[in-house]
């Protein structure tokens, strides 16, 4: 496969990887958890997304791990992160701030 496809595409992979951590982030933003709770929800993160990539090296290069590949998925988590995501995370941390405070009273 063409290595600007491959980088194409693990910054797609990039991206929904950063779509499922903002679960995360927004289960936190929720339910309020303890500090075991969080260090278990980045490690169940770290060990999906690992295996994700993993698969995808496997499947889309055939099991041959480039620099590219992981740069490409790093850079789509980025730009996911600081744009699409930073808007979604404050819109939501917004709202459940109205939501908590109405309630309170």
């Amino acid at each position: 496969m063409n290595q600007f496809l491959m980088v194409l595409y693990s910054a797609a992979l990039g991206v929904c990887l950063g779509i499922f951590y903002d679960i995360f982030r927004i289960t936190r933003l929720i339910i309020n958890p303890k500090n075991l709770s969080v260090f278990i929800q980045d490690i169940v993160y770290f060990l999906v997304s690992g295996l994700i990539t993993f698969l995808f090296v496997l499947i889309f290069n055939y099991g041959e791990s480039r620099f590219y590949i992981l740069a490409g998925e790093a850079l789509g988590w980025i730009i996911y992160h600081i744009s699409l995501g930073d808007l979604i995370y404050r819109k939501l941390k917004n709202t459940v701030k109205n939501r908590q405070s109405k309630s309170a009273n």
